[in-house]
Parts: structure tokens; sequence; C-alpha cells
């Protein structure tokens, strides 16, 4: 299985955080993340994603070249990596995106590609293999993922 691990496109600095909106180069990176997605083959058939307005629209505009199911999660905004993880395992899929916030998601993708990830700024993309006789939940380390690619 492809589980594909997204931190939202770059915002602009706004307050309320949750309403904070892409600014126009986040938007370009978006349709270049989709672009890359599609030419390596890795194209989701679900983009999991936080509802504050950066990820649903880094969803809405990734998508607009991947035509996948889009979810929104309450739970991925200000969560724990726990919810990361339960979520992956709530949307069972071929190849899943998960698209939400730093520090938890980056903390995941480091974890998950045994520090070959050391930074995980907006818009970045980490890219994993992993056996789908295998739950991600409760992983303790890298040993059940390969790292297939990372757009940093």
């Amino acid at each position: 299985m492809i589980l594909i691990l997204i931190r939202h496109a770059k915002t602009e600095a706004a307050w309320p955080d949750r309403t904070r909106r892409l600014l126009p180069e986040g938007e370009e990176r978006c349709l270049a993340n989709a672009l890359w997605l599609q030419h390596k083959g890795w194209v989701p058939e679900k983009i999991v994603y936080s509802p504050a307005t950066r990820t649903w629209q880094t969803a809405e505009l990734m998508n607009q070249h991947l035509g996948a199911e889009l979810i929104e999660r309450e739970d991925l905004y200000e969560s724990r990596e726990s919810v990361y993880q339960k979520v992956i395992q709530d949307f069972k899929a071929e190849c899943l995106a998960v698209l939400g916030h730093n520090p938890e998601i980056g903390f995941l993708a480091e974890l998950w590609s045994a520090g070959s990830i050391s930074s995980f700024k907006p818009g970045a993309m980490a890219v994993f293999g992993y056996e789908s006789t295998k739950s991600p939940v409760g992983t303790t380390g890298p040993q059940d993922f390969q790292l297939l690619g990372y757009l940093p």
C-alpha cells in the first residue's frame, strides 16, 4: 500500500489560525505536487485533510489533477501523531493521502523515514510503501515503512 503524507502549502500570516489562506506560491505548489504524484504513479484514491482553510484549499487544488475522494477529518486539526495513525487505519486504500499540519505530520515523516526526512516545510510530501497486512497504528519505528519519494 502507498501512504502519502502532505503538509499544507504556504500560507498568509493571518489570524485566526484556522482561517489562514494559501498564498499564490502555495497554490502553485499544490498543482506541482499533484503533477509530481501523477508522474510517479502515486495517485491517491482518498485525500483525508484537516478542516483548516489552508488544508482544504491544498486538497481541492491538488485534486483538480488527481480525482480522489476528499474527506474532511476534524480531529486532524491540532492533533497528536496518534490521530494521524488512526486516520490511516480508518481510511484504508491502496493509495491514501493524509494532509495536515506540523509538528505532527513532520514528526511522522521523520520517524517513518528513519530520520532521512528532517524538515517538513509547507507543501512537503513524503510517500511511503507499507505492507497492507501491517497497520501503521502503534508503529514505533520505521521498520514497516519504505520511503519511496520525498518532495521537500
